[in-house]
């Protein structure tokens, strides 16, 4: 469920993934988070219910879904959650900004999904989690979005892609519900 707070009605598939979400990347309350492809504040409702002293950032290369995403998260506390407009490929933060990074619906419409995941990878911290949640899928004979366009989205796709990228320890997670099947590869950026 999200917060009483929340402005935004939620569906329950929604509110669903959301906590999922937070519980697999197991958000701790000082944790600076990253999330892309904001979409608006998919994840940042629950990623900043668990946050005191932490921040959550949405980014988004589209304005009108980070204006969506300010409105949606003004009644949270100050500097906890903010939005940024850019690029995966390009992301404008220093090397080990962020502790956790989490990529929702993300991998399989970017067009160079290597190189948004060695951006990842450079934000991140030394032993931060990467989690990337594949669109969901209603059944296992559907591609992914950008199946055309020569990434699929599929598991062992982005294991190598995860692999290829310099993290480590990359896995799978499944989550069947009635209205789909939500899946989430998990890695860790390892100590320099």
């Amino acid at each position: 469920m999200p917060r009483p707070f929340s402005p935004r009605p939620t569906s329950p598939p929604t509110a669903l993934l959301q906590h999922w979400v937070a519980d697999l990347i197991h958000v701790q309350s000082t944790d600076r988070v990253l999330e892309l492809g904001d979409s608006p504040s998919l994840a940042l409702h629950a990623v900043a219910f668990h946050l005191t002293n932490g921040h959550v950032v949405g980014l988004d290369p589209r304005g009108a879904r980070l204006d969506l995403t300010r409105h949606y998260t003004a009644p949270m506390r100050d500097n906890q959650v903010c939005a940024v407009q850019g690029m995966g490929e390009a992301l404008p933060f220093a090397p080990a900004t962020f502790d956790k990074a989490l990529a929702v619906a993300v991998l399989e419409g970017v067009p160079e999904p290597l190189a948004l995941l060695h951006e990842v990878r450079r934000v991140l911290r030394p032993g931060g989690l990467v989690a990337v949640v594949l669109a969901a899928r209603r059944d296992a004979g559907q591609a992914g979005p950008a199946a055309g366009a020569g990434h699929t989205g599929e598991p062992v796709e982005v294991i190598e892609l995860l692999l290829a990228a310099g993290f480590t320890g990359p896995w799978m997670r499944t989550n069947y519900s009635a209205w789909g099947e939500g899946r989430c590869a998990q890695a860790t950026k390892p100590a320099d």
